[in-house]
């Protein structure tokens, strides 16, 4: 009887998990994992690398030290990051989806949506992936009230890469929701978004 199960097991075994662990990034496998993965986090960072790559290798550190700082210091955030061996067939229907062309490539993906993946154009130390990724979650626009000073407004415009400035009639209109669902798009990039 156990013979007969033997091949089943063997195969099984040399699947592996569709989710792994070995520091605090998940090594991901397949789309079904990539989807349960995201539905557990706000934002879910998918480093998508090529066990060959020097990029890659040379990132590898970097990204665990990145999850790392943000399962120890910022638990709360809701931030995982993970990878994805994008030469394993098994993970095919993950890279073509995706339009993974190079390595390492990073996506990001808010609120488990996986069918609207951002690229990330972050930093590739430690210190600026955490930063980045804590950015995405922080909100996307800032009120400017009857307290802010020109000198204030002036110095986020200065700063800022790109500045949205949008003077609604309300917070509960129409456009105050077409607003924040455009900051919402931006904020993966260097833009503010004011109103």
């Amino acid at each position: 009887m156990l013979a007969s199960k033997a091949p089943l097991l063997l195969f099984l075994l040399l699947l592996g998990p569709a989710v792994q662990s070995t520091s605090d990034v998940l090594e991901l496998r397949g789309f079904g994992a990539l989807q349960e993965a995201a539905k557990d986090y706000k934002l879910l960072a998918v480093e998508f690398y090529a066990p060959w790559c020097r990029h890659c290798k040379r990132l590898e550190p970097e990204w665990a030290k990145a999850a790392t700082e943000l399962k120890s210091q910022h638990a709360d955030a809701g931030i995982k990051l993970a990878r994805i061996d994008a030469t394993d067939d098994f993970n095919s229907d993950v890279v073509a989806k995706f339009g993974i062309k190079g390595y390492p490539t990073i996506n990001t993906i808010l609120h488990g949506d996986v069918d609207h993946p951002q690229d990330y154009g972050g930093p590739r130390d430690a210190p600026g992936i955490t930063a980045y990724l804590l950015k995405q979650l922080a909100p996307a626009e800032k009120k400017l009230g009857p307290g802010n000073t020109t000198d204030e407004l002036a110095q986020v415009l200065e700063e800022a890469e790109v500045a949205v400035v949008a003077f609604l009639p309300s917070e509960e209109g129409a456009e105050h929701v077409a607003f924040k669902a455009m900051a919402e798009r931006l904020k993966f990039g260097e833009h503010v978004c004011l109103y």
